[in-house]
């Protein structure tokens, strides 16, 4: 009996370490300039921007903020990916960042940047949701708040309609 338990948490360990292994060998990974990587499938390209399949969102990259791409077969049509940047140090999640995350499906680690760069915790779910709406980065709302932008000033920006957005 012994020996067939262990043989049969053997076997299962063996085979969830080759399923992920292999999950990790098809997902495409994009590298920011901001040091952030994303994980995904691309589910298109164009000049300007890429798409990438996340769980539960589609998320458009302008290229203009791509510092590399590395696909699932191991290719990358820019110069190779600089090495990862060591992650922030594990600190408790705040529960606004957790729902960030959901709500918006973002990686917390993208809430937790945003925080980083000043913007008020009031302020965190405009962002979220303007960037959205708008289909770019956070970092482009980031950018325009941080340049003393008002929240309708970026709106019209990106040419959204302010009944869309209150109501």
């Amino acid at each position: 009996m012994n020996f067939r338990f262990r043989f049969g948490v053997s076997l299962l360990l063996g085979l969830a370490l080759a399923t992920a292994l292999a999950a990790d060998g098809v997902l495409d990974q994009i590298t920011l300039k901001d040091g952030r990587v994303v994980s995904g499938t691309i589910v298109e390209e164009s000049p300007a921007q890429v798409t990438l399949r996340m769980p539960g969102a589609l998320r458009h990259y302008q290229r203009d903020f791509i510092r590399a791409i590395r696909y699932g077969t191991g290719g990358s049509d820019t110069d190779a990916a600089p090495a990862a940047l060591p992650p922030p140090t594990a600190a408790p999640t705040d529960p606004l960042d957790l729902d960030l995350s959901r709500r918006y499906s973002v990686p917390v680690t993208e809430v937790q940047w945003v925080r980083r760069q000043g913007i008020a915790d009031a302020d965190l779910p405009m962002v979220f949701f303007i960037a959205a709406q708008a289909s770019v980065l956070p970092g482009v709302v980031v950018d325009l708040r941080l340049k003393g932008w008002a929240w309708p000033d970026i709106e019209r920006h990106f040419d959204l309609e302010p009944q869309r957005v209150y109501f």
